[in-house]
C-alpha cells in the first residue's frame, strides 16, 4: 500500500503582500512573522494560530483536477479569533511578546475557547420546572 501524502506547513508563505517566516513551532501551535516597509517606516505582524490538519481532496477548478493531499492548514480570513490571531499592534519586542503569550496558551490547552453556540445556550436552561 502506497503512504499517504501529507504537507505539513511551510517555513514561509505569501499572503496580502506580507511574506510571513516561521517564527516558531509547538506540538500545537505556530508563530509566524512578517515585516513590510511603508511610508512610516517597517510594520511587524504576528500570526499565531493553532495547528489544523484538513482532509486529502479532489476537485475540479476550469476543467483542471486539482488534488490537494492531506495537510496542514494556513488560516483564512473567517478563522481568525476562532483559532487563528494577528497581532500587528506595536513595536516588533511588544507583537513579539503578545504572539509567544497567544501561542503558549494554545501549547497549555487554554485556546481556543470552546465557541458557544445558541444550542449550548439553550441547554444552559433549567427544564426541570
Amino acid at each position: 500500500m502506497a503512504k499517504e501524502e501529507f504537507r505539513s506547513l511551510p517555513d514561509e508563505y505569501t499572503n496580502a503582500g506580507y511574506t510571513y517566516k516561521l517564527h516558531k513551532r509547538g506540538n500545537k501551535g505556530v508563530i509566524y512573522l512578517a515585516e513590510s516597509k511603508n511610508d512610516h517606516g517597517i510594520s511587524f505582524i504576528a500570526e499565531v494560530f493553532v495547528i489544523k490538519i484538513a482532509k486529502a481532496m479532489n476537485a475540479m477548478v476550469k476543467n483542471t483536477l486539482i488534488i490537494a493531499p492531506k495537510r496542514e492548514r494556513i488560516p483564512g480570513n473567517s478563522d481568525f479569533g476562532a483559532w487563528a490571531w494577528c497581532i500587528s499592534s506595536g513595536v516588533k519586542e511588544q507583537i513579539i511578546e503578545e504572539a509567544e503569550k497567544i501561542f503558549q496558551e494554545i501549547e497549555d490547552g487554554i485556546l481556543p475557547e470552546p465557541v458557544k453556540t445558541v444550542k449550548d445556550e439553550e441547554s444552559l436552561v433549567d427544564t426541570t420546572k
